[in-house]
């Protein structure tokens, strides 16, 4: 199974913008990389007064898409740039504020891993309770799968 991870500011990516958003990410992964390998798409709702580009607010919505190891750079190039037109035309955010990153299997692991590692034992695994409620709850209420970097939220 493969991960795509959206981080977004919720004022500008709402849940309307976001079901659209992962139709036009599975079309475009099924398009340009599997079209057998399942997806999951997981939004991280970051909270406008904590995200900031060049001194400003709203931040960039930062997408990051796993893929198999030693992608073509042609099929890559492809995919990013369909994943931001669809981005910007679905949500009206511009390309300048939008970052997509098409990552190895191995590379995505090492991302993921480097994440956890900022964390204390104690911190993982209030982390980890805080996502897997977080993402049940979202599931069954919203539709989706979405989290606040928050734990306390």
């Amino acid at each position: 199974m493969r991960k795509i991870l959206c981080t977004v500011n919720p004022e500008q990516v709402s849940d309307v913008h976001k079901k659209s958003l992962e139709s036009a990410l599975r079309s475009n992964y099924a398009k340009h990389l599997s079209e057998s390998e399942s997806l999951t798409i997981v939004w991280c709702e970051l909270p406008t007064a904590q995200g900031f580009t060049s001194y400003e607010q709203p931040c960039v919505s930062l997408v990051v898409i796993e893929a198999q190891d030693d992608l073509d750079q042609d099929v890559r190039e492809n995919m990013l740039s369909e994943c931001a037109a669809d981005w910007s035309e679905i949500t009206g955010i511009t390309l300048e504020r939008l970052m997509i990153s098409v990552f190895d299997e191995t590379v995505f692991s090492e991302y993921m891993a480097a994440n956890q590692r900022r964390l204390s034992l104690m911190g993982r695994i209030q982390f980890s309770r805080h996502m897997l409620v977080s993402l049940l709850r979202s599931k069954m209420t919203r539709g989706l799968l979405i989290f606040s970097p928050n734990v306390g939220s």
